[in-house]
């Protein structure tokens, strides 16, 4: 078997430290990867965090002189995920061609490592380069506004989805609109988004019912709540939680303890998260 097919094995296996050691003795014996052994070495890297080893290959991709756009989208990736945003630009500036792939990696990197403005700007540089923003761009672009409270910038990203039509396709969109309208407090454009939702999940109305709560609107919050239990939808942690702060808020103790039977039967009984929750509202009924 040869070196590159060992490294593809270990990679699909995610054994990602094998695969590096398996670099190592191609090494010592003077081969080289090719273009596409590359690529499995730097999602290596980026799967444990190892940017020594990632910077180490790239200068073995500088010394063959490559030039392959997925090669360099994967080189983007690696370094943002290492947090090497400077170098991961640097990369991505000297790209002759830019696709969606390669924005998205430089964008979600920004988000991920807290350059919320900076990721906004490339979402703005790639409507001036005319490249349309998919699934991918949109949910980093809206987390973005959600960490900085850009509403009106929210609002924008949002008009930009429905011209796509993925609000009615995409639930990962359509739930990423309700949590950044809700913690931005335009709770009625959130409401607006849950109701115009073809499809909903757990987490639609789990992040609805958290809307209501972080607003203070307490009965808004008790009525989904019970509606998604009506339509057969199991609550998740995060909603059990939005839920008892509700009833802290509003002093409903018998509300409170009518959810507190309700996580008894699930499967959170035993959830330090649901437990500290349920003591902050119990506290606060007095």
């Amino acid at each position: 078997m040869s070196w590159c097919a060992l490294i593809a094995g270990y990679t699909q296996k995610d054994q990602p430290h094998e695969a590096l050691n398996c670099f190592e003795k191609m090494q010592k014996e003077g081969l080289s990867p090719d273009g596409v052994t590359f690529i499995l070495l730097l999602k290596a890297c980026a799967s444990i965090g190892d940017l020594e080893k990632a910077i180490e290959i790239h200068g073995e991709i500088d010394k063959k002189g490559i030039r392959d756009l997925l090669l360099e989208t994967t080189l983007v990736d690696v370094y943002c995920k290492c947090g090497a945003l400077v170098k991961a630009r640097k990369v991505f500036d000297k790209l002759r061609v830019r696709d969606i792939i390669c924005w998205n990696a430089l964008i979600s990197g920004y988000v991920e490592h807290g350059y919320e403005e900076k990721a906004l700007k490339c979402l703005e540089q790639m409507h001036a380069e005319g490249i349309s923003p998919d699934a991918v761009t949109f949910i980093c672009g809206l987390k973005a506004c959600t960490s900085t409270r850009d509403v009106d910038k929210g609002q924008e990203i949002h008009d930009d989805i429905e011209r796509q039509g993925l609000l009615g396709t995409n639930l990962i969109v359509g739930n990423a609109l309700i949590d950044m309208f809700s913690k931005c407090g335009s709770l009625h454009e959130a409401s607006e988004v849950f109701a115009n939702m073809l499809n909903k999940d757990a987490v639609s109305w789990g992040t609805m019912i958290g809307g209501y709560a972080l607003n203070s609107h307490v009965d808004g919050a008790f009525l989904l709540f019970e509606q998604m239990q009506q339509g057969g939808f199991c609550p998740d942690q995060a909603t059990f939680v939005c839920v008892l702060k509700a009833c802290g808020l509003s002093r409903a103790l018998e509300g409170g303890r009518f959810v507190h039977g309700l996580i008894l039967q699930s499967r959170f009984a035993d959830d330090k998260v649901i437990g500290n929750a349920l003591i902050d509202m119990y506290v606060k009924c007095g």
